[in-house]
């Protein structure tokens, strides 16, 4: 399995190889459905599996004050992608030069030369090129049978197609289950935690305040039911994200309490995968009333992860 981050590092790496070109951001049911048929199209043809992708969402690279936050970052997609069997990555910039070549250019110019591609599978609502001109029946025309254009089916959940945008709209409403189930797998971020106020101490909650890169898209605002990762084992905790209204702070922050633990954890990096959320934030009229919830924030946790994991 090979990492790449420009054509020019990958170019003629591969003696023939089954491609497709996306931002697969997620790596969702969707995504590993495309995956899947590249493998078998690639073992019929004694050839490679080859993914070109890219570091950000496309439009955010060309229109920065749009930008869309990612369910994947660079690292995550990488070895989600890898994780299905994938023999080559190519993850790039995507740039505005990028954005102006044709369909043809790309594909006779680029992918055929380059990696002797001789299949290109994609995904039913596929647009390549400038102006996402290049779907299906476009490569066809262009690339005059010179290799094979194959269109994967939408995977579909309760009727409803499976995709990246569909996926960040669950998240940021807070429905981390329907999420769980388009991505097929917890949604999860990770990152290094940070000193905070020390209040969840003050109160018998030690928490680690988690710095997340800025690109990650948060869930909504709320305490969740998480399994956290760290140093190679699995805890079970209660996450809160918001402003902490009850002392007003002024910043949102991401607080994790890990059930059954105490060892102090700063600048340490740790995962969290997200199981549910168990109630919005709240302002309480004291601190003896935030203990009380917290509390039962903990047990409804317990009820909610399974001694499985």
């Amino acid at each position: 399995m090979n990492v790449f981050y420009s054509i020019e590092e990958a170019r003629g790496k591969s003696d023939r190889t089954v491609c497709a070109v996306g931002n697969f951001d997620g790596v969702h049911l969707g995504h590993t459905g495309i995956f899947k048929k590249m493998k078998e199209e690639s073992d019929k043809r004694g050839a490679e599996t080859l993914i070109i992708t890219f570091k950000r969402h496309p439009r955010s690279s060309l229109y920065p004050s749009e930008s869309i936050k990612m369910l994947t970052l660079e690292d995550e997609k990488i070895n989600a992608i890898l994780s299905c069997g994938i023999d080559n990555v190519i993850i790039m910039d995507f740039s505005k030069e990028t954005s102006q070549m044709s369909p043809g250019y790309f594909i006779n110019n680029i992918l055929i030369p380059s990696f002797n591609v001789v299949a290109i599978i994609a995904g039913y609502d596929h647009a390549l090129g400038k102006n996402r001109e290049g779907n299906i029946d476009h490569i066809k025309n262009i690339t005059h049978g010179k290799l094979d254009v194959i269109e994967v089916q939408p995977y579909s959940i309760e009727g409803h197609p499976v995709s990246s945008s569909k996926i960040r709209s669950f998240i940021t409403d807070g429905e981390m289950e329907s999420a769980s189930k388009f991505l097929g797998r917890f949604y999860s971020m990770s990152g290094k935690i940070i000193k905070g106020f020390g209040r969840g101490r003050q109160i018998g909650f030690p928490t680690a305040n988690i710095c997340v890169d800025e690109n990650k898209i948060i869930p909504l605002d709320g305490v969740y039911a998480v399994y956290a990762g760290y140093n190679g084992k699995t805890y079970k905790g209660v996450l809160n994200i918001g402003s902490n209204p009850t002392f007003e702070n002024q910043n949102r922050t991401i607080e994790l309490h890990l059930l059954k633990f105490s060892k102090d954890i700063y600048d340490e990096v740790i995962s969290v995968n997200f199981v549910s959320r168990i109630r919005g934030e709240i302002k309480f009229s004291s601190v003896d009333a935030l203990i009380t919830q917290i509390n039962d924030d903990i047990i409804k946790a317990g009820e909610l992860l399974s001694e499985d994991n």
